[in-house]
């Protein structure tokens, strides 16, 4: 074993001075030619000046053979450099990873700052004029007589005209020249010769639009339909929503469509009821130039108790209205035109509306579906909404409310309650677009004097200047209601004759107007406006509306 450990220190030793001698071959080989480069360089001639040209690239030596492996517990020189070369690079990789990890930090950083920090929002408003249409015909078309449909044995599907209604028509300036035509009423035999459905129209740009004013009312005592009725000659529409009517056993409603323009109108009708969108209703029918068509609520919705009529025109454009009239027993008690009123709003006014037989303070007459005063609604949408419905006194006072969870597309006849004004303003605020309108009795259905019954339409807020006309009737009243600001509306006759009407904020004033006359109200921005009428046995109602928005304004951006 002594003979072993001897050789194992021989062999280690003679390793040791192997490696030695490489290492001092090798230094003296670099020292030599270290010496001879210097000496090179010495007898070189001196360059002389010129361009100056990059450095060669420097020389790396790599060994033709891999050094002797050092002995353990021993270290050479060169090694050491080793060492200290891959510590140098380590120390190098290292900080340029650092600073790689630094920078990606700052990004980092900037990138929070700009999600938490909101940016600067730059907007440019484009170009745009303000372009007024050329002037156009201001006309008005009329509802038409009265009707009864199935009078005639011959004619059951077809409807009768119960004679000629009472017309006003009017413009400012006072003096314009105004036409008055007649649509040819295809679906009434005999109307012809009563003179037709009246329209009027004035020459393009002899008014302002909403300048043009027309009405007309009817009393009727037949056997089957007995009342009073009025409504107001409105502008043809693309558009138009009739909230009232009735169909079932002694109720009768009729749809009237006329089309004064010259283009043929293609309608659609869809109704609403309480069981929802009736999907056999609607289609379509054409409404020939200068023509009036006349279709029964029930050959397209039957047994539609609480409809709601929506009416869309393309083409040329029609004015629509309902009739809707009651039989009790053997004897009729009332007849109604359904105007139409506002389209789908989230805030509605229904001025001027009669207390008449509250839903739960008359108990003979709750289970009387005409004779309670209702309000009727209908969230027209896909959606849901919640309804609230006030009352007001001419104070602005609110007398009571109501709140209503309306179901989408299904209509809702919510009673009046008990009230202690004689007269009311029904408003409704809903958090999603609803349509609505007001249905209130006027007598005692089981007197035998007889009763009539009203529906009170939803009435758009005003323009700055509108005309109204006062059709004949009993007491008729012009009733103004604010939209929550105090109002002065400045009311003149055709003669000049100017008051001030002061509405206060959230209430409503009402004028004694008389029929005939043709008014202008001024200053109306805000302002919601009906024409009533009453007494001990009828009643009647009409929205005031503004001009229609083919006579507004428009916007063009011109690219």
């Amino acid at each position: 074993m002594r003979a072993d450990a001897a050789a194992e220190q021989d062999a280690a030793e003679q390793d040791a001075a192997e490696q030695d001698a490489a290492e001092q071959d090798a230094a003296e080989q670099d020292a030599a030619e270290q010496d001879a480069a210097e000496q090179d360089a010495a007898s070189s001639p001196e360059p002389e000046p010129g361009p100056r040209t990059r450095p060669p690239p420097p020389t790396i030596r790599v060994p033709t053979r891999m050094p002797p492996r050092p002995t353990p517990g021993r270290t050479s020189g060169r090694t050491e450099g080793r060492r200290m070369i891959a510590a140098r690079t380590v120390a190098l990789v290292g900080a340029r990873i650092g600073a790689g990890v630094l920078a990606l930090g700052v990004c980092a950083t900037v990138a929070v700052v700009a999600a938490v920090e909101p940016l600067p929002e730059v907007s440019v408003e484009p170009p745009s004029v303000r372009v007024l249409p050329a002037d156009s015909q201001e006309v008005r078309a009329c509802a038409g007589p009265l009707l009864a449909l199935a009078e005639d044995s011959a004619e059951a599907t077809g409807a009768t005209a119960l004679g000629v209604p009472a017309l006003v028509d009017g413009a400012f300036p006072d003096g314009a020249a105004i036409e008055e035509q007649a649509a040819l009423a295809i679906d009434v035999p005999g109307a012809d010769a009563l003179g037709g459905v009246a329209w009027f129209a004035t020459a393009p740009g002899e008014v302002e639009p909403g300048l043009l004013a027309a009405a007309s009312s009817q009393g009727v005592a037949s056997e089957r339909v007995a009342g009073f009725a009025a409504a107001a000659c409105t502008e043809p529409v693309a558009e138009a929503w009739l909230v009232g009517g009735a169909v079932s056993v002694g109720r009768t409603t009729v749809l009237s469509l006329v089309n004064p323009g010259e283009v043929a109108a293609t309608v659609r009708v869809e109704v609403f009821s309480e069981l929802g969108r009736l999907e056999s209703a609607g289609g379509s029918l054409v409404v020939a130039p200068g023509t009036q068509r006349v279709v029964a609520l029930s050959g397209i919705a039957p047994d539609a108790r609480s409809p709601v009529v929506h009416v869309t025109s393309t083409g040329g454009r029609v004015a629509a209205t309902m009739q809707q009239s009651i039989v009790r027993g053997l004897d009729p008690d009332g007849v109604a035109i359904v105007s139409a009123g506002d389209a789908p709003a989230t805030d509605l006014v229904i001025p001027g509306v009669p207390r008449g037989i509250s839903g739960d303070g008359d108990a003979d007459h709750v289970g009387d579906d005409d004779a309670v005063s209702v309000v009727r609604l209908l969230a027209p949408g896909d959606e849901d909404a919640d309804a609230t419905v006030s009352f007001h006194d001419a104070a602005g006072a609110t007398l009571g409310s109501l709140e209503v969870a309306l179901r989408a597309g299904l209509v809702a006849d919510v009673p009046v309650p008990t009230l202690s004004a004689t007269v009311v303003d029904v408003r409704v605020r809903a958090d999603g677009p609803v349509v609505a309108a007001a249905r209130a009795t006027t007598g005692d259905p089981d007197d035998d004097a007889g009763s009539d019954f009203t529906w009170y339409a939803g009435a758009p807020e005003l323009v700055d200047a509108v005309a109204v006309a006062i059709a004949p009737g009993p007491s008729p009243r012009l009733v103004l209601a604010s939209d929550g600001e105090a109002r002065a509306v400045r009311v003149t006759d055709a003669s000049g004759g100017e008051r001030v009407v002061e509405v206060p904020a959230g209430g409503s004033a009402s004028v004694t107007v008389s029929g005939g006359d043709v008014l202008r109200l001024d200053d109306a921005t805000g302002v919601h406006a009906a024409v009533t009428y009453a007494d001990a046995t009828e009643s009647a109602a009409y929205p005031v509306l503004p001009p229609g928005a083919l006579d507004a304004p428009i916007r063009v951006y011109p690219r």
